[in-house]
């Protein structure tokens, strides 16, 4: 075969051999990085073919032949009880891994939550450990920390400091989730307390060695400070709103004004300050109060493209308060010219 031909059956074996590592297949894994060695050892006696492409398959093979052998060697001393032999194979991995250093930094730690409980209280919990390590390491952090909180019961007698950092990760990712839906609903104090709380938990994290702990979710400071910054502006302006349409219903109408001005104010972009407000304006109009509907939208007209989002309820506005003006002037023909006018 040509070189090429030969670079594309050997994409073929890594993409094999990387759904395997995924399935934990890790024997079929292997076999398939191998192969995939070969043939590419072949491509290169008969010149490469394409050489951007020979390169990039060449490094992925060659780290993830890697990274699966430090996995597999990981995992044999863990599951033999030489715990610090495994933290060792790990350790070197995470830090040669390109396509799994996430796993290998977690099985680190794992290895040293064992060397740290001992071979007679973890050993009898060996693969329920990594399974839960498996959990958290795949995205499904409910229940990592549901299995790794279960996995510590049954170890009451044993103190683990990095078995509570697993447990501290899966927990940061289930307050982001949090943080997540709570910011749906509003409930921004709540997002706040959360993320927190999440902040709290990351600080204790150890910084060494270099595990990048919730990086799915990026540094857990900034987006604390954005949910600070959302409790102090959109928090007011929901809160504003709500008191607004409730001096509506009461009939106060210029404080319910000034409520929804305070909350334009304080967050522009707030959809709900649009949609309340076009409700009681509506409201009013239905009603007859047209005047009510002017000074709802009088203070807010120069905010948030207000004039130009209500334009056709302050044209009608605008148009009844001048046949009134000309009633109450005696002004009868005239207002009657405006009102047929108006009407057609």
């Amino acid at each position: 075969k040509r070189p090429n031909e030969l670079n594309l059956l050997a994409a073929q074996y890594l993409d094999d051999a990387l759904q395997q590592q995924n399935l934990r297949e890790t024997t079929k894994a292997t076999e398939n990085f191998r192969k995939a060695r070969i043939v590419l050892d072949v491509s290169g006696l008969k010149g490469r073919g394409n050489a951007d492409v020979f390169m990039e398959l060449s490094t992925k093979v060659d780290k993830g032949f890697e990274s699966t052998s430090h996995r597999d060697k990981g995992l044999i001393s863990l599951k033999g009880g030489q715990y610090q032999e495994a933290k060792a194979i790990f350790d070197e991995g995470a830090d040669l891994s390109v396509l799994e250093p996430t796993l290998l930094r977690r099985l680190y730690w794992l290895s040293c939550a064992a060397d740290e409980i001992g071979f007679d209280g973890f050993n009898h919990f060996v693969n329920e450990a990594i399974d839960a390590v498996m959990f958290l390491v795949r995205g499904d952090s409910l229940q990592a920390q549901h299995s790794l909180d279960e996995l510590k019961g049954k170890l009451v007698r044993s103190s683990s400091p990095s078995l509570e950092y697993l447990i501290s990760e899966a927990k940061i990712l289930n307050l982001y989730n949090d943080a997540n839906r709570l910011r749906d609903a509003g409930k921004y104090d709540e997002v706040v307390l959360s993320l927190q709380t999440a902040y709290d938990l990351y600080k204790e994290l150890p910084p060494t060695p270099r595990t990048f702990w919730a990086e799915k979710i990026g540094d857990i400071k900034p987006l604390l400070q954005e949910a600070v910054n959302e409790r102090d502006t959109l928090g007011i302006s929901d809160r504003e709103v709500t008191n607004g349409v409730e001096l509506f219903s009461n009939g106060e109408i210029e404080n319910a004004g000034s409520s929804f001005l305070k909350a334009i104010t304080t967050a522009p972009e707030n959809p709900k300050v649009v949609n309340q407000l076009r409700i009681c304006v509506n409201k009013s109009l239905e009603a007859g109060r047209w005047s009510d509907a002017g000074i709802l939208l009088e203070q807010a007209v120069g905010f948030a493209n207000i004039k130009e989002i209500f334009k056709d309820q302050l044209e009608l506005i605008n148009q009844l308060n001048f046949i009134a003006l000309l009633i109450r002037q005696g002004r009868s023909r005239e207002s009657l010219d405006e009102i047929i006018q108006y009407s057609t």
